[in-house]
């Protein structure tokens, strides 16, 4: 289920889980999720590894063996994670074993090759950001690790709602309160078969549509009262300011 907020305030993120929870927290590098496990015990931010891929895939052409380098590593971590889904390794005990056995190696060799590469590029350089943005978030990337249970990126999850950014100007009347909250309802509902195949290690079904769940939400999720009650008045004569020519 997914909750829409009208701010990216770090205080949205507390309202939302509140200060009871415990467990893992597996999210991007926005700083309310390392803010709020440092606040609360017993909380494990785990990073999304595509965020990471990410930055050094658009270093690229700045820098084709360095980045490349980091990409074919970090794309064989990945085939261990299909290649452990194909086969139903769904254990987390045993998944996070077969990652401590298999991974510990190239994860010393990426974080040495990132340090080493720091000190090459320029700090604003596209491989420069990379390469400070993979150690910055380094210990909740390699917490997979220890947890299993874990996916691996965040995809699933930023694939679903993808939508509801996609087709914010084709609805932007339902991006106000209250109209706001539907959108992204329709989206977590119609989305969660998506995050259900994704956590048993299924290729997600087809959608039918791609931008359609925000709409359903507008039109159907509301009736017409309530569509209408959000729209302004329209008015039957000009403003008292107005003349004929209809300037001001």
């Amino acid at each position: 289920m997914f909750e829409w907020q009208e701010t990216r305030s770090h205080a949205c993120l507390t309202e939302l889980i509140g200060d009871d929870y415990r467990g893992l927290l597996q999210a991007d590098g926005y700083a309310a999720y390392p803010a709020y496990e440092r606040a609360h015990d017993g909380v494990t931010w785990v990073a999304c590894w595509a965020h990471a891929r990410r930055k050094f895939f658009e270093a690229l052409e700045e820098g084709p063996e360095q980045a490349g380098f980091v990409v074919e590593l970090i794309g064989s971590l990945y085939a261990d994670e299909r290649r452990w889904d194909e086969t139903g390794i769904n254990n987390p005990a045993e998944r996070a074993a077969l990652r401590q056995a298999e991974w510990t190696p190239r994860l010393n060799w990426l974080r040495r090759a990132a340090l080493g590469l720091r000190q090459d590029v320029l700090p604003k350089s596209r491989l420069g950001l990379a390469c400070q943005y993979l150690l910055n978030q380094w210990v909740p990337l390699a917490a997979h690790l220890q947890h299993g249970q874990t996916r691996f990126d965040n995809n699933a999850a930023e694939n679903t709602i993808r939508p509801t950014k996609l087709g914010m100007k084709n609805w932007l009347l339902q991006w106000r309160p209250p109209g706001g909250h539907p959108p992204p309802l329709a989206c977590g509902r119609a989305g969660a078969r998506h995050l259900r195949a994704a956590a048993l290690g299924h290729r997600p079904p087809r959608r039918r549509t791609t931008l359609g769940y925000p709409l359903l939400a507008g039109h159907l999720l509301q009736t017409p009262r309530q569509r209408s009650a959000r729209l302004p008045a329209r008015r039957a004569h000009p403003p008292a300011h107005y003349d004929q020519s209809g300037k001001s």
